[in-house]
């Protein structure tokens, strides 16, 4: 019974082996009929799931999706920059170009395509990394644009010449930057077959291929060596111009340094378009420089006998000397004087430079602090044979028993932190204006006539105190007796008061028919300044 069994037992297992088997070879040979169907439908065209960027491309030849590429990614041309910043586009057009994704989908194809189309179930799907246009263009058509580009220089449009800037004169050239139209060419080239559409030829650019990092060639060169050369004249000129410009001149006021620049120093060249201005010009003897030139380290006096000649728009003696015009270096001195006076003090007291203030006795109405006539044979010195060496440096300091050299006589040094504070008149005369300042801030402002300059009635300069108000008083002096409204009191006896008898305030009136020495105000405003202003209000006055 149980060899029976045993016979029954093996016969199921056999049996259940062949179905085993049958299914086995079923399922092997409906798979592989599956992967000859599938290998066949997709043979010369691209298999499931592979995409190229958003473009889904199973089903379709290699001749669809580089027509859908061509239309996704087209190339229209590049655009080149120069290193001054103009630009040229190539378009495609221009130098015969074509372009086609059909190599690297044939790549594409060939590994993932027909019988190799199983290999996407285990690959990346996405193939938009592994494409690239292939380029071709008529090269030589690039090289001619190129070349034919009016931007870039050529040899026969390399230039040097003299120029007036802001720093003096200097030699302007086109040496600097000079094209080196074989690596421009071959960067363009470059670019294009790697589907750029600009490049910048001031850059240089970093080129990765594989694993290996590249940079593109420098598309200039700076030649300006050959200028020596080629245009000796004019560095023989400009060595001349240099020494002159070049001079270190200067002056400290404070802590600030004022340098006479190569500007100034060109300034007072004479060119070829004040020739006829300076031979006119008469030796006043009045030391402003009139009608005297400084001439190869020389002063001397032009004449028409003289001869001059033009050497790039300066005239020139007959032994080649740059000629310097004295008038021009007093003009330079009294632009100096100008600037420097007590109002440029309060200025910088109001923007918190300095607390220091400096005050001129303004007997002649001039505020100026700096001495025009020592400013300008300072200066003239610098190029005078006989005069002082190159740098000139001259230190300004001053106190109250004296000044320094270029300062005029009389200054006296105010601390104005202390002596004003935020709060107080100013009176500025030689704009003939009043300012009110509360805390620093401009509270009301006014024209004024001050004193009679011309009749030794200046108003005095310094910082006083407001020591008295009256309201409704008679002002008596040796001469005269006035009726004014409204009186503040500043110094002996001047003082800020209305002035019913003028129409007209500010200007220049007080060089003709200024006051007694008082602060003659418009009744309206003065009413204004009277009504807030306390007794022992600062007041500066200056000129």
């Amino acid at each position: 019974m149980c060899e029976i069994n045993g016979i029954v037992l093996r016969s199921k297992m056999k049996k259940r082996g062949l179905i085993a088997a049958l299914i086995i070879a079923c399922v092997l040979v409906a798979g592989g009929s599956l992967y000859v169907f599938l290998s066949l439908w997709y043979e010369g065209v691209f298999p499931a799931f592979i995409w190229i960027g958003d473009i889904y491309c199973t089903g379709k030849s290699i001749d669809e999706v580089n027509e859908e590429l061509v239309n996704k990614y087209p190339y229209d041309g590049i655009r080149v920059i120069d290193i001054s910043g103009e630009e040229l586009f190539i378009s495609a057009d221009d130098i015969d170009m074509h372009y086609s994704f059909k190599p690297s989908l044939g790549v594409i194809m060939e590994c993932r395509g027909g019988f190799k189309w199983w290999q996407t179930l285990y690959r990346k799907k996405n193939l938009e990394s592994e494409i690239a246009p292939n380029i071709s263009f008529d090269e030589d058509l690039l090289a001619y644009k190129l070349q034919n580009w009016d931007v870039l220089t050529s040899n026969d449009e390399l230039y040097a010449k003299l120029v007036k800037g802001d720093n003096g004169y200097e030699i302007e050239s086109n040496y600097d930057n000079f094209p080196i139209m074989q690596n421009i060419v071959f960067n363009v080239l470059d670019a294009i077959y790697r589907y750029q559409t600009e490049i910048d030829l001031s850059k240089v650019y970093e080129i990765q291929t594989g694993t290996v990092t590249e940079y593109s060639q420098n598309n200039y060169e700076d030649i300006s060596s050959l200028i020596a050369v080629e245009h000796e004249d004019i560095v023989r000129e400009f060595d001349k111009i240099n020494e002159l410009q070049s001079k270190d001149i200067s002056f400290g006021i404070f802590s600030e340094k004022i340098i006479v620049t190569p500007n100034d120093i060109c300034s007072f060249f004479l060119t070829s378009g004040d020739l006829e201005e300076a031979l006119s010009e008469k030796n006043t003897k009045k030391g402003d420089g009139q009608g005297l030139f400084i001439v190869g380290g020389e002063e001397k006096e032009l004449s028409e006998e003289d001869s001059f000649y033009d050497n790039n728009g300066l005239i020139e003696d007959e032994n080649g000397n740059i000629i310097i015009s004295e008038s021009r270096i007093y003009a330079y001195a009294e632009e100096l004087a100008d600037k420097y006076t007590t109002g440029w003090c309060m200025e910088r007291y109001r923007k918190g430079v300095s607390d220091i203030i400096l005050i001129g006795n303004g007997k002649k109405g001039d505020g100026s602090l700096v001495d025009r006539n020592a400013v300008f044979k300072s200066v003239k010195n610098a190029f005078l044979v006989s005069g002082s060496l190159d740098t000139e440096e001259r230190a300004v300091d001053a106190s109250e028993e004296g000044t320094g050299d270029i300062f005029v006589k009389g200054i006296r040094e105010f601390n104005a932190k202390e002596m004003l504070g935020k709060t107080y008149i100013e009176v500025d005369m030689n704009k003939q204006h009043l300012y009110y300042y509360v805390d620093g801030i401009l509270n009301m402002d006014m024209p004024v006539v001050t004193g009679n300059v011309n009749r030794g009635r200046a108003t005095p300069t310094g910082i006083f105190d407001v020591y008295n108000k009256r309201y409704h008083t008679y002002l008596r002096g040796a001469d005269y007796v006035s009726y004014v409204n409204y009186w503040l009191g500043v110094n002996k006896g001047v003082g800020i008061h209305d002035a019913n008898w003028r129409s007209k305030f500010g200007e220049e009136i007080y060089k003709t028919d200024g006051s007694h020495g008082c602060i003659n105000c418009p009744e309206e405003k003065v009413s204004l300044l009277w009504e807030v202003v306390e007794v022992g209000t600062p007041v500066v006055l200056y000129y």
